[in-house]
């Protein structure tokens, strides 16, 4: 039997029984492929992950009661509001139909005609900015920054509106009150969170 000679291109190199083959020193070391469902390491400074990894947050009791405040205040301010434009109706009615009762002149007549389109108005945007608010507050409580600062934007103009009337001192505080909530306890972070998931397409 003949054997191919020493540096025979065709055949495979040799290595003596029991020694492992030998790799020159500058190559570069073989990594393993990461086994199925390792998740991957994170970036501890921004808290986010990277490779299409993102560790789970859960969202802060502050957002939720930010938007319990919400609903409530919204639920209660457009009751109030549809029952006091209600209420203008028929009252500006009978004075029209009846302006001896009251013991009116024309001139106070005609002031309180203009008033009471005035406060009809009033009321029925109050109405509207609470529907607003509340729809605002399903989609911050979905964590979209963008309507976290809406509300907020909603919330100052409903509380300057509001401010001088029976009610204004318990709405301002509630204002307040869902303004901080938004952006305590963590609010921040969860919202940046939630902008990287939806990134992420998650």
């Amino acid at each position: 039997m003949s054997y191919p000679p020493p540096g025979d291109p065709n055949q495979p190199p040799q290595y003596p029984s029991g020694q492992p083959p030998q790799y020159p020193a500058n190559q570069p070391p073989q990594y393993q492929s990461q086994p199925y469902g390792t998740p991957y390491p994170t970036d501890a400074s921004s808290g986010y992950g990277y490779g299409g990894y993102t560790p789970h947050m859960e969202r802060p009791g502050t957002v939720t009661a930010a938007c319990v405040i919400t609903f409530v205040m919204s639920g209660i301010g457009f009751a109030l509001s549809a029952l006091m434009v209600v209420f203008f109706g028929p009252m500006w009615s009978s004075v029209e139909d009846d302006p001896a009762t009251y013991n009116l002149t024309q001139s106070e007549i005609d002031d309180y005609s203009d008033a009471h389109g005035a406060i009809a108005g009033v009321f029925g945007v109050l109405m509207v900015l609470a529907v607003v608010a509340i729809v605002l507050a399903v989609f911050v409580m979905r964590g979209s920054n963008a309507a976290r600062i809406t509300l907020v934007v909603i919330g100052s103009v409903t509380g300057l509106a509001v401010i001088i009337t029976i009610f204004g001192i318990v709405w301002t505080l509630a204002i307040v009150a869902t303004i901080i909530c938004l952006f305590v306890g963590g609010s921040n972070d969860w919202f940046r969170y939630r902008s990287e998931q939806r990134r992420q397409g998650v």
